[in-house]
Order: C-alpha cells, then sequence, then structure tokens
C-alpha cells in the first residue's frame, strides 16, 4: 500500500521535513518524480540531498508549483547510524508542510528501526520509501535517487 500526503492544489509551496530521534545521524536524499509516464522521471531542480545536522532536522521546500503536483510521486531514502554508544533503535520522521500547517498523510512517516554506531562516521543505508500526491501507485522510485 502507497503512502499519500494530501495538498491543497490552491496553496503555497510544499516543505518536506526530515527528524532523526536519540543521536541518529542521518543523510536524506529525496526528490519529486514525474508518473505520468511508464518511467518514472526525476523532476529537474526538485531533487534534493543533505544531513540532518546536530539539532536531528533537515527541511527541503519543493519547488515544483503544487498546482503541477497531479501525477507527481515523493520519494526518499536515508543513510544513518547512532552516535550514541550504547543505544541500538533510533526514528526517522518525515512531514510535509504547505502554508505552515503540518498536511495530513495516510501511511507510514515514522520509521523506527535498529541501526549500528557510527563511531567512524559511517552510515549505512536504512530506509526507501515513497509518498504519493495522488491516488496512483507507486513503487520502487526511491531506486532513482
Amino acid at each position: 500500500m502507497a503512502n499519500f500526503c494530501f495538498v491543497d492544489r490552491n496553496g503555497g509551496p510544499v516543505s518536506v521535513k526530515f527528524t532523526a530521534t536519540n543521536g541518529l545521524r542521518a543523510h536524506v536524499r529525496c526528490g519529486l518524480f514525474d508518473l505520468s509516464t511508464n518511467q518514472p522521471t526525476p523532476i529537474p531542480n526538485d531533487n534534493h540531498d543533505g544531513p540532518t545536522g546536530a539539532g536531528g532536522e533537515i527541511t527541503f521546500i519543493l519547488n515544483t508549483p503544487v498546482s503541477q503536483f497531479q501525477g507527481k510521486g515523493f520519494a526518499w531514502r536515508n543513510e544513518a547510524c547512532l552516535q550514541i554508544s550504547g543505544t541500538e533503535k533510533a526514528s526517522f520522521k518525515v512531514e510535509f508542510f504547505q502554508d505552515g500547517t503540518k498536511l495530513e498523510i495516510k501511511g507510514q512517516s515514522t520509521y523506527t528501526g535498529k541501526y549500528t554506531s557510527c563511531p567512524d562516521g559511517t552510515t549505512q543505508q536504512k530506509g526507501q520509501y515513497e509518498f504519493a500526491f495522488t491516488n496512483l501507485q507507486i513503487n520502487e522510485l526511491w531506486t532513482l535517487l
């Protein structure tokens, strides 16, 4: 089952916030894709990547106007490791915002799991996930990142 995010097609830009908890060090790669063809295509200027940083958060603003979201999907993947010794589990969360309001999501948006420690800064790929902005089923978009 796909994850869905409901947007106001007449509203302002959508931002995506990623949060890593419990000492999780993470790097996120994400992007918006055109799903209107047989082969999903990355949207130019809407592929992003970066670390969650010391505060455990990173936010990206999607450049594509919301009025053009029909037939688009959003995919992301993260690489992460634990910086706190003795900790095994942590969570990684994705949230969408528009005009200062958190958007409704159907499906999973928080991912809790076991991570390896990273005293040397080495991360491991932990997750790859998709969200649709329409009622289209999307599978494995993250492989295009």
